[in-house]
């Protein structure tokens, strides 16, 4: 922590004072003809408020950002906010993201555990990543609140919240066009148009469809690129006036995703006999660090189906109070296949000599689940008294089927793996929070939520082989818990433009499930509920006549009962508690706006996140040399290994995103040529709890630019673009299991250099 609070003043006094000397620099008969930071508003607090004012360390990005950043959804994110690491599997129900280092170490194959990351869109939360992976091209803002977030958004915040606000209907008439195409295939297109549709009622209609080849080579039975995306969907909302204190919003939307990302080896499995060589199998393919291609007899693929609508009705009800009623509602449906053995061999028992496992063509996992929310809350001002006051109520269901056949090197026979799971969680939860103004500058910050969870779930699993029946349930259970969250904290205006705050705040995240590939007992299948508790001390300033925007803040997170998945070979995996984390480090945001024509965005985070107290098992390969000394068990072997003091999984120490706009007119027409370069840099990456050597992403830096043409007045921007310009291999994650193949890697379309045009035309009051 001295270290970090180090950081944290020399990269502040290091900011600040330029910015000090380039104001002294500067006369100041001119500051009014400055051009300011601007003011941003947000809804950090579930009310609008200025971005200084909010007493949380909070990323702002708006629209216009993100799409000079050729943004797409959640997963681009990693590239434009220090904060965020994201992992990539082979379907978006596996996907995690983290904010701190902090997030759900989700597995691929079911096991029924809660985010940690809160996901919401227009206000609706997400309990599972498959209902939020997706795209946003009509995105306002995206607001990334760090740390804890229970008090006001529930449990399953303990990292933090992704507060995403897409467009809304407009009394003016007006929309947007938006098409691009690349060189590797890539091609996107939206369109949204806006307007009133009679008195006191508005409107807003988007679409979309992206589409890619593939970035992969397949050199299968029928051989084709790997790696294929086709996205659509469609976004309605209707804004109705009921009366001037009574606004009624009804919002639906339906995506569809077809993908099939795909795992690539970075090492084979070689016996060193004469026909029994992995690699032999895999010819032409050559395994290694920067493999994309594969040779495989089952084509993997991914199909995602998600419709959500949602109600949300704002009454102000007088002496000023305010009152809001949020119900959504939304349904998934993920089907899912992939070539597990990573080979083209066909399914004998003599292929075994070569390959630790092989899996039969036509395996396949369904997954499908829904969720119903509904939130009630007032809000108002009582003289120095500011509060919320509200109730929140979710129920949650989902169920998974997964039917594969798998021959292993142990018993040389075709073993079923038919597994059927259903679960069911309904919440239901009470919050009050507010500030309390002391002085003119001096304001205290409490809040407090509890928390009430059911879990309904059942379990079957066949495993039988032809010489054996191995059947385990069918078995259910019940279960409950109660969660406490809170946040007591205060902030002090030294002057109009600089602030600084202090708080305490306390995550939960609820039970979760083992209902995995590898569950074996029902009186245990419930993992314990995870706990935060965070202490932040930030501060905020507009400094050179409100040109620069510097906010910065030091944290220290502990996180008590860390739930995550361990692998169990030769490819299940198993839900546990993986001890205490911890997550400290200073972050820092700054946006300069020099002049009218050039700015500059810089976020930078140090993160010396590490484990505490946590036995975890042994990579594959790893001696006591290397620290596997614990048997757990007392049963006289040695499987496991003591992670105290090593760097948490998902998390870069050191992550650095710079951007800059310039801006000059070309002619008196309105023509305005423009460059947006963009630099993202991040330390090491550890994928693994367990440590394996083999799943660490080097440190990366990743330069992106875009140029173009725009014409405000007329409405149209055209640009030329490159991501990864530099053309760095850019893995989206590494893993190690020893049975099919050893290590491998995932890959995102930004793993090598790609170049596009873009052209937008907005008509009206379009954005």
């Amino acid at each position: 922590m001295r270290r970090s609070l180090g950081m944290a003043v020399s990269l502040y006094a290091m900011l600040a004072g330029g910015a000090a000397l380039a104001q002294e620099a500067d006369p100041a008969e001119g500051a009014a003809d400055r051009p300011a930071a601007g003011d941003i508003v947000v809804t950090a607090q579930k009310r609008e408020q200025s971005l200084q004012d909010v007493p949380l360390s909070v990323q702002v990005l708006g629209g216009a950002e993100l799409s000079a950043s050729q943004f797409r959804g959640v997963d681009n994110l990693e590239l434009v906010s220090p904060s965020i690491t994201f992992a990539r599997h082979y379907h978006p129900g596996a996907n995690n993201v983290t904010i701190r280092g902090i997030g759900t170490q989700v597995s691929a194959d079911g096991g029924y555990i809660q985010q940690s990351v809160v996901v919401s869109v227009d206000g609706i939360p997400a309990s599972r990543a498959a209902g939020f992976w997706g795209d946003l091209p009509d995105v306002e803002r995206i607001e990334i609140l760090r740390g804890p977030q229970g008090t006001l958004f529930g449990k399953n915040a303990t990292a933090g919240v992704l507060n995403i606000t897409t467009l809304s209907p407009s009394h003016e008439f007006g929309g947007f066009v938006s098409a691009s195409v690349a060189d590797d295939t890539g091609k996107s297109f939206a369109a949204s148009v806006t307007g009133p549709l009679g008195e006191g009622v508005a409107a807003r209609v988007t679409a979309w469809r992206n589409t890619h080849e593939g970035w992969g080579k397949n050199y299968g039975p029928a051989p084709h690129d790997i790696g294929y995306l086709r996205s659509f969907g469609v976004r309605g909302k209707l804004d109705f006036e009921i009366s001037p204190d009574v606004t009624l919003r009804l919002a639906a939307g339906y995506a569809k995703t077809n993908t099939n990302n795909q795992w690539f080896l970075e090492t084979a499995n070689d016996s060193g006999l004469p026909g029994q060589r992995q690699d032999e199998a895999l010819y032409p393919v050559v395994a290694g660090p920067k493999n994309d291609e594969v040779n495989i007899d089952v084509d993997p693929f991914a199909r995602t189906r998600v419709f959500n609508s949602s109600a949300q009705l704002d009454w102000s009800l007088g002496g000023d109070v305010d009152l809001t009623a949020l119900v959504g509602y939304t349904d998934y449906r993920i089907a899912f296949v992939t070539d597990v053995d990573q080979t083209s061999l066909a399914f004998t028992p003599e292929n075994l000599d070569i390959h630790g496992i092989l899996m039969q063509p036509g395996g396949s996992y369904r997954q499908n689940g829904d969720e119903l929310t509904a939130e009630l809350r007032l809000h108002g001002v009582s003289g120095a008294l500011d509060w919320t006051i509200g109730g929140f109520y979710s129920r949650f269901e989902e169920a998974m089927d997964v039917d594969l056949v798998q021959m292993t090197r142990s018993t040389g026979l075709p073993t079923n793996r038919f597994r059927n799971v259903t679960y069911a969680n309904e919440s239901l939860s009470a919050f009050v929070d507010g500030e309390l103004g002391l002085t003119d500058r001096l304001t205290l910050i409490a809040g407090a939520r509890i928390t009430r969870e059911n879990f309904d779930y059942s379990y079957f699993r066949d495993n039988s082989t032809p010489a054996a029946t191995v059947q385990i349930g069918p078995w259910d259970g019940k279960a409950h818990d109660t969660g406490f969250t809170a946040r007591a904290g205060a902030r002090f205006e030294i002057t109009d433009d600089v602030n600084v705050y202090g708080m305490w705040s306390r995550g939960y995240k609820g039970p979760a499930i083992d209902l995995s590939d590898q569950a074996r007992d029902p009186a245990n299948a419930l993992i314990s509920a995870e706990t935060a508790n965070s202490w932040e001390l930030g501060i905020k300033s507009l400094l050179f006549d409100r040109r620069l925007r510097l906010n910065a803040a030091l944290f220290r997170t502990e996180i008590s009962n860390f739930q995550a998945f361990k692998i169990i070979p030769p490819t299940g995996t198993q839900l546990v508690t993986a001890g205490d984390v911890l997550s400290q480090g200073v972050e820092l945001d700054a946006n300069f706006q020099a002049n009218d024509r050039l700015s500059f965005n810089l976020g930078v985070v140090y993160d010396d996140g590490k484990y505490q107290g946590t036995i975890f098992d042994c990579y594959p390969g790893q001696t006591a040399a290397l620290g596997c000394t614990v048997d757990v068990d007392g049963n006289g072997t040695v499987e496991s290994q003591d992670l105290d003091g090593k760097p948490l999984a998902l998390l870069p120490k050191v992550k650095v995103n710079l951007s800059a706009r310039f801006e000059q007119p070309v002619s008196d027409s309105g023509l305005t040529f423009y460059a947006v370069p963009a630099f993202t840099w991040q330390d090491d990456v550890q994928f693994s709890i367990n440590q394996d050597p083999r799943t660490i992403r080097k440190s990366a830096g990743i330069v992106d630019l875009a140029i173009g043409l725009k014409n405000e007045d007329q409405g149209w921007d055209v640009s030329l673009f490159a991501k990864n310009l530099t053309d760095k291999f850019y893995v989206a994650r590494k893993q190690f299991v020893q049975s099919i193949g050893g290590a491998y890697h995932s890959l995102s379309r930004e793993y090598q250099r790609y170049v596009g045009l873009k052209l937008d035309v907005t008509f009206g009051g379009g954005r």
